[in-house]
């Protein structure tokens, strides 16, 4: 068993959203790499399921991060990526919720073959958890989320409460 790996290694041939075309074999490489057998607990990280979204969800914390970034810019650079990744989802919509299903999909397949004990999420929304209720076969487990006093997102507390998610920070 693998106890306190915190990253996995991330092969470079592989496209922007692992799961959802190498699934098996993105799990499987990092269990070799690892050198283990099973990883008692594996995560989708983000629910982007573009580059473009993703940036939009990772940019904020490079603000808070990353000392050279001038606040005064926030605002207009957060917002301007948050409002290109919405309208870039809206218009591909049904394709994005199927790439999340899949991925979520190939993670029961990963716990089902033993290559994981438990499977989650990691930064999903409410909303994006829900959305795995309507498909799931197997539970989320655990749902990671930054925490801390300045980010407490209830609402992903109050969900992961009623849903006997465990919510780590």
């Amino acid at each position: 068993a693998a106890f306190g790996v915190a990253t996995l290694p991330m092969p470079a041939d592989l496209p922007f959203h692992p799961l959802n075309v190498k699934g098996k074999e993105a799990i499987e490489l990092s269990l070799k790499e690892l050198g283990v057998d099973y990883l008692d607990l594996c995560l989708i990280h983000v629910p982007a399921t573009s580059a473009l979204e993703l940036s939009a969800s990772f940019f904020t914390h490079l603000y808070h991060y990353w000392p050279k970034m001038p606040m005064w810019t926030e605002t207009s650079v957060v917002g301007a990526l948050k409002a290109l990744a919405m309208q870039e989802v809206k218009t591909r919509q049904s394709q994005a919720k199927q790439e999340r299903k899949r991925s979520w999909q190939n993670m029961e397949t990963a716990k089902r073959r033993g290559l994981c004990r438990h499977i989650g999420v990691s930064n999903y929304p409410v909303e994006f958890m829900k959305e795995i209720d309507e498909y799931k076969t197997e539970p989320i487990y655990n749902e990671q989320q930054e925490l801390h006093p300045l980010a407490q997102f209830r609402d992903v507390q109050d969900y992961a409460r009623k849903a006997k998610v465990t919510l780590t920070g």
